[in-house]
């Protein structure tokens, strides 16, 4: 399954889980060694990465978990993320853009920036302590081996991105509250709509006019469903929506 993730066959995923003789039967995820770094990786991290919705859709729908566990150490794909983001950041003085976008995007899909690996640590415990990371210590420890210990700061908490992702996760429990279980399809529905944002630009749209795009996503979803040819999966319970205020202000 992960080969079509990579090379991002929708069309041949969404075959292959609703086969008949499979359906319910494939645990999407899964994680396995893949890329030049053979690093473990998830399906959904994957379409993430590529920017593929038609394969987020796909996972969502088929029961991709972003909480998921991705390790031993019950680390989530956030957790994960969040190491290397300050490996990125302190070790190797990198521009970690594309990380902190990822892991903005995973807290819309649903990640949960507050759950704790077996060793007691969040996502953003990491961030607020890269030094409390193994693989940041491990890889510390080498560079200092080396004597270029003076030059990386593994004790500077990255207080920015963690505002930012707690907002991300304040604003998606509340577009949890208004969609129920179909929030996330919601989300995956506003990005297919806007291929070229940013997510930042995203996150603000959202943000901003969240009633005006809920109400666009329910006037699309009832025309498909009234046209089920067109996505028969479609299951948004338009009765949750409404009566709340829903705009927050994020980024």
């Amino acid at each position: 399954m992960m080969s079509f993730v990579e090379s991002r066959d929708a069309e041949s995923m969404e075959t292959l889980l609703s086969h008949p003789l499979l359906e319910n039967k494939i645990d999407v995820n899964v994680t396995t060694h893949t890329g030049n770094n053979n690093l473990i990786h998830s399906m959904l991290e994957v379409a993430v990465f590529n920017n593929d919705i038609k394969m987020l859709k796909i996972l969502n729908k088929y029961g991709a978990d972003a909480n998921a566990p991705y390790s031993e150490d019950e680390q989530t794909v956030l957790h994960i993320l969040a190491e290397y983001y300050c490996i990125e950041k302190a070790i190797y003085k990198k521009d970690s853009e594309e990380l902190k976008n990822r892991m903005i995007k995973l807290i819309l899909l649903n990640a949960n920036p507050t759950l704790r690996d077996n060793n007691g640590k969040t996502p953003l415990d990491y961030l607020q302590n890269p030094s409390s990371s193994k693989k940041v210590e491990q890889l510390y420890l080498e560079k200092k081996g080396r004597g270029y210990a003076a030059f990386i700061d593994i004790d500077t908490p990255h207080s920015d991105l963690i505002k930012t992702l707690q907002n991300v996760a304040e604003f998606r429990d509340n577009i949890n509250e208004i969609c129920g279980t179909d929030a996330t399809a919601f989300i995956l529905h506003y990005f297919e709509q806007n291929p070229k944002k940013s997510i930042e630009n995203c996150v603000k749209d959202l943000s901003k006019n969240l009633d005006q795009l809920m109400d666009e996503y329910i006037y699309d979803i009832r025309n498909e469903i009234s046209n089920p040819k067109d996505n028969p999966n479609t299951s948004l319970d338009t009765a949750k929506v409404g009566g709340k205020d829903k705009s927050c202000t994020i980024m």
